[in-house]
């Protein structure tokens, strides 16, 4: 009971921090939370932001300058509405930061019990690891998103522009913040602090390399989970059907082994896609060719620097996920499904190319060796770092794959 409270303070936390961002995105807002609320006056938080707007102008005014804010807005002050509302956010949530250190001060002095409402920003930090650990199913579609937008994308059907500078700037700034993240993630606590915590706090190549994986690996099977969960509550509902117990639709067809079948299955799709979608476009530029049209009168340049982008992307997310994939179906070993190394030797070329033993030992060799696999990890963190470079050809690299490190947590 008191674990579950404290645990519910924390998302309720975590709930209004996403509406003031929703709020901030959707709404034009232009009061203080404290102005409505009537606790300041309007004249008292003018005067307060004055030089803060002092500020923005002069930024803004020397990126305007520098043809950063885009050449299809005439108005700059649009942007500095924008930026006005951001740091009103920004303000207000070192507001509330401050409140809720202050809070958890006043409950540490007056009790020990530590159930009743965290009592230091640290606890603050472990109660949201453990939300998101119990909320991370909820966002499996953004893998589904992203994958689609790039796939809308390398089919040409984008048709937006963004200006080299200020994309060039974002893909810097979500470097920084990511690989910021991550070290800090490595090092902020002692080696005997993890310990004691029974924390994590260690990062590596590889480390990024499977949680990109398992982004987008697990994304169908949250989807599959949360079906099949829908699907036993409603029985238990309507029909009085026990579900304390594991389910298995029948001999050798357990919840295990389907979940299994749908990774390998996803993991074979996301690799066949970026082959598809290059022959996809190979076929049709030779189309084009063949019928003496433009390339321009069919796609702009803007839709075909966007699907250049957005297939290289795919086919990153493809490397990173061809070696699971290859052990998923390569795994089972045995006389049955693969060549030995005697009989290897001994089998002519002729029937080598007949035998699907013999392809599966090659596919073995070739894609789950060691050294394809130091090789494969770099692949994605090395583009990520390249970023800012790409946008200067195209900023729809920077578009789409700009989020595409997934850092470990």
């Amino acid at each position: 009971g008191a674990d579950l409270w404290i645990l519910l303070v924390a998302a309720l936390a975590a709930l209004g921090f996403m509406i003031s961002v929703f709020r901030l995105v959707t709404w034009d807002v232009e009061l203080f939370l404290v102005v409505r609320l009537r606790i300041l006056s309007q004249k008292n938080v003018e005067s307060f932001l004055e030089p803060i707007d002092r500020w923005i102008n002069e930024i803004l005014s020397k990126f305007w300058t520098w043809h950063l804010l885009g050449t299809g807005v005439e108005n700059s002050q649009i942007y500095a509405t924008m930026l006005r509302q951001v740091v009103m956010w920004l303000i207000t949530l070192v507001v509330v930061v401050l409140t809720l250190w202050g809070l958890s001060t006043f409950f540490k002095m007056c009790t020990k019990n530590a159930r009743l409402f965290p009592n230091s920003l640290r606890h603050w930090g472990r109660l949201a690891v453990s939300l998101q650990s119990l909320t991370d199913f909820m966002w499996y579609w953004t893998a589904f998103v992203w994958l689609g937008f790039n796939v809308f994308a390398a089919l040409g059907n984008a048709r937006s522009h963004f200006e080299y500078g200020g994309v060039i700037m974002f893909t810097v700034a979500i470097n920084l913040l990511s690989w910021g993240m991550a070290i800090a993630n490595s090092c902020r606590y002692s080696l005997g602090q993890s310990m004691d915590a029974n924390e994590i706090a260690s990062m590596s190549i590889d480390s990024i390399w499977r949680s990109n994986q398992q982004f987008y690996m697990m994304a169908p099977v949250h989807l599959y989970s949360i079906v099949r969960g829908i699907g036993q509550f409603l029985k238990w509902r309507f029909y009085g059907v026990d579900i304390s117990y594991w389910e298995e639709a029948g001999e050798g067809d357990d919840q295990g082994k389907r979940t299994v079948s749908i990774v390998k299955w996803w993991t074979l799709l996301l690799v066949l896609l970026p082959v598809g979608l290059w022959i996809q476009a190979l076929v049709a530029h030779l189309g084009r060719e063949t019928s003496n049209e433009l390339e321009e009168a069919t796609m702009t340049t803007s839709q075909i620097e966007a699907a250049w982008a957005a297939r290289i992307v795919l086919t990153i997310v493809a490397l990173d996920l061809l070696h699971p994939c290859a052990f998923l179906f390569l795994r089972e070993q045995g006389s049955d499904k693969e060549l030995g190394d005697e009989q290897a030797k001994k089998i002519r070329w002729s029937q080598a190319v007949c035998n699907s033993r013999w392809w599966r030992r090659i596919l073995r060799k070739v894609v789950l060796n060691p050294f394809l696999a130091s090789v494969l990890k770099y692949v994605g963190p090395a583009y990520f770092l390249l970023l800012p470079l790409l946008c200067l050809w195209t900023t729809w690299f920077g578009v789409t794959a700009s989020f595409m490190l997934v850092t470990p947590a």
